[in-house]
């Protein structure tokens, strides 16, 4: 076992409408998991309820005097590439929603009995915390997790040590929309599946306080340097002037890099970083570098960032935005809004988060941080049958 986990195991009664698995194809499934190479977790239950682990794992990486925290801490440094002071905020933050309430409102038997192979992308660095807890709150028997390559260091230390087995029956899988497809079509009978793809959020700012404004968005912008699918790609001004709204953003960005210190860039974002701002300066009606940042204001929506705090800005209308959304919307996961939201709620096709600005990366814990619907999750009578359209 690996210094600082909590052991736990638990068995709930298996689901009775559970195929069993197929040697052959479950090793071929095996085989396609293990392209990307590192090892596997284990984390399982030893009473009726995982939520005391849990609750237990929360405070000790929130307790200054405990060498978990110093672990996680320096893990979530070098997994995020965040600067220190910006990864112990994030995981006081992180930790504080886990309450006994909350766990409580999220405990069901949705996934009684099921093995659970979860297999993580790289995004912010504190994601496997809620990856690992959300299965054990639905009942699974046990957890695997395969971390991502680029991220190996945070999910060890939130298991019981390397996982004596693969064997799965239910496969939860974060990654691009063609990873998900090719996983799906390689499941062996008798497992069910639940992907999470590709998804990004937007800020959306229609109140005329823009210094007030601009300090919200920055906030979204600045927490894991605009990694996780819940970090805003662009910003849309609606009803006053986006450019005075920009002027704004500029500053707020420079003064929020005093309480979220940005981390380091590797050579692969360094480049991708000075080829968008390279495009942006050559394009945009006007452009904005700061120490930290860089802002590129246009006359029609540019979506699309490396992150670390690089965003463009533009103006539309109401029908404008609406149009946007319903664009974008099935890879929406969320709409940070500074000023009404009600009609943004109601815009079909979109099924993401709508939160105030300033809250983007800081979800409720309320199941999973991107709400939409899962690909192929198709769980009957709250046990599990086979993964359906």
């Amino acid at each position: 076992m690996r210094a600082g986990s909590i052991l736990f195991s638990v068995r709930y009664p298996a689901s009775l409408d559970c195929e069993p698995v197929n040697n052959d194809a479950s090793l071929l499934m095996e085989t396609l998991l293990n392209r990307s190479g590192g090892d596997v977790y284990l984390r399982s239950n030893d009473g009726t309820s995982p939520s005391p682990a849990l609750l237990a794992l929360a405070r000790r990486l929130r307790d200054p005097a405990d060498p978990l925290r110093a672990s996680a801490l320096d893990a979530l440094a070098a997994d995020g590439a965040l600067h220190p002071a910006h990864a112990a905020l994030a995981l006081d933050r992180v930790t504080a929603r886990y309450t006994p309430d909350a766990l409580e409102a999220l405990a069901s038997l949705e996934l009684a009995g099921r093995r659970v192979r979860v297999l993580l992308a790289a995004s912010v660095a504190t994601a496997p915390l809620r990856a690992l807890a959300l299965p054990l709150l639905r009942g699974a028997a046990s957890v695997t997790v395969k971390p991502s390559r680029h991220q190996p260091r945070f999910a060890p230390l939130l298991t019981d040590g390397l996982a004596p087995d693969g064997a799965f029956d239910h496969l939860v899988a974060y990654g691009s929309d063609e990873t998900l497809a090719t996983l799906r079509a390689s499941l062996p009978p008798g497992v069910t599946f639940e992907g999470r793809g590709h998804g990004f959020a937007l800020s959306i700012v229609r109140t005329t306080d823009h210094a007030l404004a601009a300090a919200r968005v920055a906030e979204d912008i600045a927490w894991y340097d605009q990694r996780g699918c819940l970090s805003p790609q662009a910003v849309i001004v609606t009803g006053s002037d986006p450019m005075a709204f920009a002027e704004h953003l500029h500053r707020a960005l420079t003064e929020v890099a005093a309480t979220l210190p940005p981390g380091p860039m590797d050579v692969g974002l360094g480049a991708a970083v000075m080829q968008w701002r390279g495009v942006h300066a050559a394009t945009a009606l006007r452009f904005w570098r700061g120490p930290d940042h860089a802002i590129a204001l246009h006359d029609t929506a540019s979506i699309g960032s490396p992150g670390a705090r690089n965003i463009t800005v533009a103006g539309l209308d109401d029908a404008g935005l609406h149009a946007l959304v319903r664009r974008h919307g099935p890879h929406l996961t969320a709409l940070g809004v500074d000023g009404p939201a009600d009609d943004l709620r109601a815009i079909e096709g979109f099924s993401g988060r709508v939160v105030a600005a300033g809250t983007l990366q800081d979800p409720a814990l309320d199941g999973p941080e991107d709400v939409r619907p899962a690909l192929g999750l198709a769980l009957r009578g709250g046990h599990g049958g086979r993964a359906r359209d």
